[in-house]
């Protein structure tokens, strides 16, 4: 990490890189470094389902370029277990709202729940489309 006292340059989000390649934060003492360039910083890309961004190189030049992997398939699974687990919260909101307007917890809802329950379990599947919302809740 870069201090005052070791003028150790860091490599996270430096916009300045020397002809070496070294990275530098942006309030390290330029007269230090003969050939220090500007970084053009490209906005981090997100991630998808498919793709994690990892890291970033910089150019010969000096552009911020992104580095990609594809996802294991065992990240996939924990993403869609997430997506499921959250889906699962937000269905027992809707089950809290028709006890509390004393309406059956439909039958689309519970097949719903159901798929979302065994998603989260394996980790295999795709998400089922939420049915409406119950009328009166």
């Amino acid at each position: 990490m870069y201090t005052d006292e070791t003028l150790t340059p860091i490599a996270d989000n430096a916009p300045y890189v020397g002809a070496d390649g070294t990275k530098y934060p942006a309030n390290f003492p330029k007269d230090e470094i003969p050939d220090l360039h500007p970084v053009m910083e490209m906005p981090r890309p997100s991630d998808t389902d498919a793709v994690v961004v990892t890291d970033f190189i910089i150019d010969k030049n000096f552009v911020q370029v992104w580095q990609m992997r594809e996802r294991t398939e065992e990240e996939k699974a924990d993403l869609l277990k997430d997506r499921a687990y959250d889906a699962l919260i937000q269905s027992d909101i809707t089950a809290l709202r028709c006890v509390k307007a004393g309406i059956a917890f439909p039958v689309a809802w519970q097949e719903y729940v159901a798929s979302l329950r065994e998603i989260f379990q394996t980790g295999i599947g795709s998400l089922p489309k939420q049915p409406p919302y119950p009328e009166g809740t």
